[in-house]
Protein backbone atom coordinates (compact mmCIF):
# COMPACT_ATOMS: atom_id res chain seq x y z
CA UNK A 1 0.00 0.00 0.00
CA UNK A 2 1.27 3.01 -1.54
CA UNK A 3 2.47 5.94 1.57
CA UNK A 4 1.76 2.88 4.29
CA UNK A 5 3.07 4.13 7.67
CA UNK A 6 4.66 1.60 9.84
CA UNK A 7 2.74 1.07 13.34
CA UNK A 8 3.38 3.38 15.84
CA UNK A 9 2.80 1.62 19.36
CA UNK A 10 6.85 0.31 19.53
CA UNK A 11 7.96 1.72 16.23
CA UNK A 12 11.30 2.84 16.39
CA UNK A 13 12.58 6.62 15.83
CA UNK A 14 15.80 6.61 14.56
CA UNK A 15 17.65 9.69 13.25
CA UNK A 16 20.26 9.17 10.51
CA UNK A 17 22.69 10.17 12.61
CA UNK A 18 21.58 7.53 15.07
CA UNK A 19 21.74 4.69 12.21
CA UNK A 20 24.87 3.35 12.98
CA UNK A 21 25.01 3.13 17.02
CA UNK A 22 21.05 1.32 17.52
CA UNK A 23 21.25 0.42 21.05
CA UNK A 24 17.97 -1.69 21.01
CA UNK A 25 18.40 -5.13 20.09
CA UNK A 26 17.33 -6.11 16.64
CA UNK A 27 13.89 -6.60 16.48
CA UNK A 28 13.06 -10.18 17.50
CA UNK A 29 10.72 -12.80 15.68
CA UNK A 30 7.12 -12.27 16.65
CA UNK A 31 7.58 -15.40 19.10
CA UNK A 32 10.35 -14.83 20.63
CA UNK A 33 11.51 -18.07 20.92
CA UNK A 34 14.96 -19.29 22.27
CA UNK A 35 16.72 -19.86 18.53
CA UNK A 36 15.30 -16.27 17.91
CA UNK A 37 16.50 -14.89 20.42
CA UNK A 38 20.13 -15.99 19.99
CA UNK A 39 19.61 -15.11 16.37
CA UNK A 40 19.27 -11.37 17.48
CA UNK A 41 21.97 -11.66 19.90
CA UNK A 42 24.14 -12.70 16.81
CA UNK A 43 23.18 -10.07 14.69
CA UNK A 44 23.17 -6.74 17.20
CA UNK A 45 26.75 -6.34 16.52
CA UNK A 46 26.79 -6.43 13.21
CA UNK A 47 22.73 -5.13 12.61
CA UNK A 48 23.75 -1.25 12.51
CA UNK A 49 26.45 -1.55 9.49
CA UNK A 50 24.37 -4.12 7.72
CA UNK A 51 21.47 -1.13 7.67
CA UNK A 52 23.63 1.43 6.20
CA UNK A 53 24.70 -0.46 3.58
CA UNK A 54 20.85 -1.65 2.58
CA UNK A 55 20.20 1.96 3.28
CA UNK A 56 23.29 3.12 0.84
CA UNK A 57 21.88 0.80 -1.73
CA UNK A 58 18.64 1.71 -1.99
CA UNK A 59 19.92 5.75 -1.78
CA UNK A 60 21.90 5.41 -4.52
CA UNK A 61 19.38 3.87 -7.50
CA UNK A 62 17.53 7.10 -6.34
CA UNK A 63 13.95 7.08 -7.75
CA UNK A 64 14.48 3.96 -9.09
CA UNK A 65 14.63 2.63 -5.73
CA UNK A 66 15.51 -1.11 -5.01
CA UNK A 67 13.47 -4.71 -4.14
CA UNK A 68 14.47 -6.73 -1.61
CA UNK A 69 15.95 -9.38 -4.15
CA UNK A 70 18.18 -6.67 -6.23
CA UNK A 71 19.46 -5.65 -2.42
CA UNK A 72 20.38 -9.37 -1.98
CA UNK A 73 21.81 -9.41 -5.60
CA UNK A 74 23.73 -6.48 -5.12
CA UNK A 75 24.87 -6.63 -1.71
CA UNK A 76 25.31 -10.57 -1.73
CA UNK A 77 23.66 -10.66 1.99
CA UNK A 78 21.09 -13.10 2.42
CA UNK A 79 17.50 -12.73 2.03
CA UNK A 80 16.48 -12.92 5.54
CA UNK A 81 19.28 -10.38 6.53
CA UNK A 82 18.27 -8.03 4.04
CA UNK A 83 14.22 -8.41 4.65
CA UNK A 84 15.04 -7.48 8.71
CA UNK A 85 16.81 -4.80 7.71
CA UNK A 86 14.53 -2.70 5.46
CA UNK A 87 11.86 -3.15 7.90
CA UNK A 88 14.07 -1.35 10.46
CA UNK A 89 14.67 1.21 8.30
CA UNK A 90 10.76 1.51 7.31
CA UNK A 91 9.97 1.54 10.65
CA UNK A 92 12.80 4.33 11.38
CA UNK A 93 11.16 5.91 8.44
CA UNK A 94 14.40 6.41 6.26
CA UNK A 95 12.69 3.83 3.56
CA UNK A 96 9.34 4.02 1.91
CA UNK A 97 7.02 2.18 -0.22
CA UNK A 98 7.05 3.41 -3.90
CA UNK A 99 3.94 1.95 -4.22
CA UNK A 100 5.62 0.33 -7.49
CA UNK A 101 6.72 -3.37 -7.69
CA UNK A 102 8.83 -4.98 -9.96
CA UNK A 103 9.50 -9.20 -11.06
CA UNK A 104 12.09 -11.02 -8.68
CA UNK A 105 14.80 -13.58 -10.01
CA UNK A 106 11.91 -16.05 -9.11
CA UNK A 107 9.33 -13.73 -11.20
CA UNK A 108 7.14 -12.81 -8.86
CA UNK A 109 6.02 -9.21 -7.83
CA UNK A 110 8.07 -7.60 -5.18
CA UNK A 111 7.64 -4.07 -3.71
CA UNK A 112 9.96 -1.34 -4.70
CA UNK A 113 12.17 0.45 -1.58
CA UNK A 114 13.17 4.27 -2.22
CA UNK A 115 15.14 5.95 0.30
CA UNK A 116 12.89 9.10 2.12
CA UNK A 117 14.06 12.51 1.91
Amino acid sequence: MPGAQPPSPGAPNVGQGELFRDPRPPAPAANWSRTSRAAAQAIRESAPTLRARVLAFIAARGAHGATNDEIVAGLGMLLQSVCARANELWGAHLIRDSGRTRLSRTGRAAKVWEACP
